[in-house]
């Protein structure tokens, strides 16, 4: 059984047990097909496809929560917040900073002598191990720490 199917199965346990999560499992459900049209797959939507617009959706609550917080709205931080959550019941989980410096270290260890004129290199080689393990921003932080050390 696939992601698609779990949220879908989530989705009728909360709608019948009239759960907070039934609209942000709904919106889940609506982008995953979404996608999964523009993908050019009408059922099963892989769970590759579905984690990335997993992905995509908690890093768009995350800028939420930001733009709110600043904004002083509390309130509206608090629903992204939920949102986020439950996205994220979902996601895998990522790699602290720690863990993240580790895998840049192995990979710069591997590419040999590196400067910080190879950042898209050691960046593209840390993207592709890690895709979907650890933010983005994250990486290039890492990735920027070591070159520069």
């Amino acid at each position: 059984m696939g992601l698609q199917q779990d949220i879908s199965n989530a989705w009728k346990d909360a709608m019948k047990a009239r759960e907070a999560t039934k609209d942000v499992l709904s919106l889940m459900k609506s982008e995953i097909k979404s996608a999964g049209i523009e993908g050019g797959v009408r059922d099963d939507v892989p769970d590759e496809l579905v984690l990335k617009t997993l992905t995509k959706m908690a890093k768009q609550r995350k800028d939420s929560i930001a733009s709110y917080q600043e904004a002083g709205r509390e309130d509206l931080a608090e629903a992204e917040s939920f949102e986020l959550n439950v996205i994220q019941t979902y996601l895998p989980k990522m790699l602290s900073i720690p863990e993240v410096e580790k895998e840049v270290e192995s990979v710069v260890a591997g590419l040999g002598d590196v400067g910080p004129q190879d950042f898209g290199r050691v960046m593209g080689q840390v993207m592709g191990r890690l895709k979907g393990k650890a933010e983005g921003s994250d990486i290039q932080a890492a990735v920027k720490k070591f070159l520069q050390s």
